[in-house]
């Protein structure tokens, strides 16, 4: 099945919009283009990307995902918006936000951060404590500013 992908996307790679959606039980590779969704056991991508990827693995090169859902997932000079996985590891890249049992982030960013056990040298703007903490004082401020902005003076 994995040889029926890489012929279906070499057959399309001169074409400017992302592909359909693609569905293996195997390995699916993804080169310097685009794909909607990718649903399969292990899914490689360097130079492309994706908006969605659902798969046992999922391991980035260079390249960039939306959404990502995995037992593991790695990130190599790249990033994902949403990383969910049980072992997420960043090299040299960033995620907006991750999800995970065990994070490792060496040379990386992350803006949030849940994460059971963290090791690396991440540079973390909010985990779980500070988000938290951010939320409530955000809506503290929210709501003063709008009691005190329907009186009257």
């Amino acid at each position: 099945m994995n040889e029926k992908l890489e012929r279906d996307e070499m057959a399309q790679e001169d074409t400017a919009a992302p592909q359909a959606t693609r569905q293996a039980e195997e390995t699916v590779t993804v080169e310097s283009k685009a794909l909607e969704s990718v649903t399969a056991d292990t899914v490689h991508i360097h130079s492309g990307g994706a908006q969605s990827v659902q798969a046992e693995t999922v391991h980035v090169a260079q390249g960039g995902i939306a959404a990502a859902k995995a037992e593991t997932i790695t990130v190599e000079e790249g990033g994902i918006a949403v990383a969910r996985g049980n072992n997420v590891t960043i090299h040299k890249g960033g995620a907006f936000l991750v999800a995970a049992d065990r994070a490792e982030i060496q040379n990386g960013s992350v803006v949030f951060l849940a994460a059971q056990e963290v090791s690396g040298d991440a540079k973390i703007l909010f985990d779980v404590k500070a988000a938290v903490l951010f939320g409530l004082v955000v809506g503290l401020v929210v709501g003063l500013i709008k009691r005190f902005a329907g009186r009257d003076t």
